[in-house]
């Protein structure tokens, strides 16, 4: 039986893979054109929690300055249907474990737009966003 320590760096590495992954992901979809401000976020260097909890408001600031987003379409697990279900064909069961929504898609302008003078109320992501300014 592995240690308590072991686990935490297994986690820990776990984590860090994952990271590097959703930023990956980010930036390449931010190269290739429109992508969400989640990805906009994490592409820009922000830590995928901290991305997660401000694309909402961002999005809600680029449409109060009357952007309107490109509408796109994502694939997303349905909560509970997380097994491989018996049918048919493997595709029927990808469709019933799956759904596909639309999505925002921002571009870059749009996002430093929306980001151009706001401040959270959390002062690391403040200084965080901040910087965003500067550099955008």
């Amino acid at each position: 039986m592995a240690s308590a320590s072991s686990h935490r760096a297994a986690a820990i590495v776990r984590d860090s893979a994952r990271a590097h992954r959703a930023r990956r992901r980010a930036v390449k979809a931010v190269t290739s054109g429109p992508a969400s401000a989640f990805a906009h976020l994490t592409a820009m260097g922000i830590d995928t929690d901290t991305a997660h909890r401000y694309a909402a408001t961002l999005t809600k600031r680029a449409k109060a300055l009357g952007e309107t987003p490109v509408t796109g379409l994502t694939v997303k697990k349905r909560p509970g249907k997380k097994g491989i279900t018996r049918t048919r064909s493997a595709d029927l069961g990808r469709k019933k474990r799956h759904r596909i929504t639309p999505v925002a898609l921002w571009t870059r302008a749009q996002i430093t737009a929306a980001l151009h003078g706001y401040q959270p109320r959390d002062t690391a992501a403040r200084e965080r966003f901040a910087r965003l300014a500067l550099t955008a």
